[in-house]
This record gives structure tokens, sequence and C-alpha cells, in this order.
């Protein structure tokens, strides 16, 4: 998964950038844009999955520890292309 995810991130966004989860916002803007994405489509799908009564630290592949998102973290990677389309077009 990691080396597809290299490898997509660099066609999409060109041979220099790297996917960073800590970075700074004035030199690295599209990691801080798909960052925030990545946070809004987890919390609106830890929403339904609450509000239908699953619990989102029950989890199929994300392991639970310190995580209380893990089922929101599974279901997220198939919806995580929409963030990546909307940065790019951005």
């Amino acid at each position: 998964e990691g080396e597809f995810a290299n490898f997509f991130f660099k066609k999409m966004y060109g041979k220099g950038f790297k996917r960073k989860t800590k970075y700074f916002i004035e030199k690295d803007i599209i990691n801080a844009f798909l960052n925030y994405g990545y946070a809004l489509l987890r919390s609106k799908i830890t929403h339904y999955l609450t509000i239908n009564g699953l619990l989102p630290y029950f989890s199929i592949f994300h392991s639970p520890n310190n995580n209380n998102f893990a089922l929101a973290d599974d279901l997220i990677e198939c919806y995580r292309f929409l963030i990546d389309c909307l940065v790019l077009k951005i």
C-alpha cells in the first residue's frame, strides 16, 4: 500500500512531491489541503457510523490500539481519491 501511494502521489502532484502528515503550511500547501480534506471526510464517516449504531473503534483492518476511529479509517480508503482529485483541481 505504501509503495503504491508513493507512486500515486508522485504521478498526481509531481515527481518532487512527498506525502507528509506534519508540514509547514507556507511551504507545503498540498499536504495541508490533503490533511484537512481527509480529516473532514474521516469526521463525516465517523458521524454516520455512530448515528447508525456502529462503534467506530471496532475495525476490520486498522488496529484499534490508540485509534478510536479505526472503522472510519477502514472506510475512508474507498473515498480518499475524491479528496486527492479535489486538491489537484484547487
